[in-house]
């Protein structure tokens, strides 16, 4: 049965002090959507409209952009699964081709302007702190609620200068990479900002199978490059107290499996913020075995159905993959990376699924 999709342009009103006036403005009659949802990443969506059916509101806003800021709320079967700002207009062919970038979006335009050197602070804290002291800017503030930002467990000790110019967008990515990080993202529906430690996402490969019963095409990579498989590898670790005092510690581990089979293949790995020798040792061996086999990557296109369909899993997600590509069949769980839903202006929707 295919999905009922509709549209809204809404205008986005910055405010001097506060939340900016969203106001849903009407719908948009398409010819196609495209939207990611990506781990990590704002996401996009593509829309495209036939000009003739554009009513005299959106031709304004569209003329100016920067007079009239625009957002894109895409609902699928009445619920509001995707939200960004439109940020490029195209004409093509009496089309008007709209592309938007999802709500985290707004991160990148954000910029550190004053010193901020959180000590013994939890790491979600960080992000929200520094989100919060941009939209408490005049005119700054983009409608991302931090207001459900909770703990994780993981302290930080960071240093943030204006002098640098650094984005924030930039350094939370560098925040969310340290051992021990987190993801990040802005849920459509509520704009609540939202962080996930270590990850985001749930197990759910005893629920959602992709398979010959779904995958219309599939493309596989696989590798054993140097630092896809590793046989012998080496890691340094380090911890910083409260009072800056910083200590280091060394770590080395072998797979002789694999080392049998392939020879030795070496890599290095740096970790942050390990407190001891056991916690270097114990992120080693996670970092060995990660790669104690060759690199198998598939990503599928797939037509939405009953056990996999568009919903039933998200970025982060681990999902059963089962497949015959070419090469015999190949199996296992796999952790999505991102998800595009296409549809059309009847909802017949392909859906693509790229993994970690």
């Amino acid at each position: 049965m295919a999905a009922s999709y509709s549209i809204s342009l809404v205008a986005r009103v910055p405010a001097f002090s506060g939340p900016p006036a969203l106001t849903e403005l009407g719908g948009l009659v398409f010819e196609s959507v495209t939207y990611i949802d990506e781990l990590n990443k704002a996401g996009s969506a593509t829309v495209t409209c036939p000009i003739r059916s554009l009513h005299d509101t959106a031709k304004a806003r569209f003329r100016d952009l920067v007079a009239n800021p625009c957002e894109l709320w895409i609902y699928r079967n009445s619920k509001l699964v995707w939200a960004g700002g439109v940020e490029t207009i195209g004409l093509q062919q009496q089309n008007v081709v709209l592309g938007a970038v999802g709500l985290y979006g707004y991160v990148s335009r954000m910029g550190i302007m004053a010193d901020y050197s959180p000590i013994g602070i939890d790491q979600f804290l960080i992000p929200k702190t520094m989100v919060d002291n941009w939209q408490a800017r005049g005119r700054g503030h983009y409608g991302i609620d931090t207001s459900a930002v909770g703990t994780s467990g993981v302290v930080r000790t960071q240093t943030y200068l204006q002098k640098d110019l650094s984005g924030v967008a930039s350094k939370v990515e560098e925040l969310s990479k340290m051992t021990n990080g987190f993801d990040i993202w802005v849920e459509p529906d509520t704009r609540r900002l939202r962080m996930a430690s270590p990850q985001r996402g749930q197990d759910l490969s005893a629920k959602v199978f992709l398979d010959q019963r779904n995958i219309e095409s599939a493309s596989i990579a696989m590798s054993v490059a140097p630092g896809d498989l590793v046989t012998d590898a080496s890691a340094t670790g380090t911890s910083q107290s409260t009072t800056g005092e910083s200590k280091a510690f060394w770590s080395s581990d072998i797979n002789s499996a694999a080392r049998l089979t392939f020879g030795a293949s070496w890599a290095g790995q740096s970790f942050q913020d390990t407190p001891d020798q056991t916690s270097v040792n114990g992120k080693l061996t996670e970092f060995l075995k990660a790669r104690s086999t060759q690199l198998f990557q598939p990503g599928v296109s797939i037509t939405p159905r009953a056990g996999a369909d568009v919903g039933d899993f998200a970025a982060g997600d681990s999902i059963f993959y089962g497949y015959d590509a070419g090469l015999g069949y190949q199996s296992g769980v796999f952790r999505t990376g991102k998800l595009t839903v296409t549809a059309d202006k009847n909802g017949d929707e392909q859906l693509g699924v790229e993994f970690v």
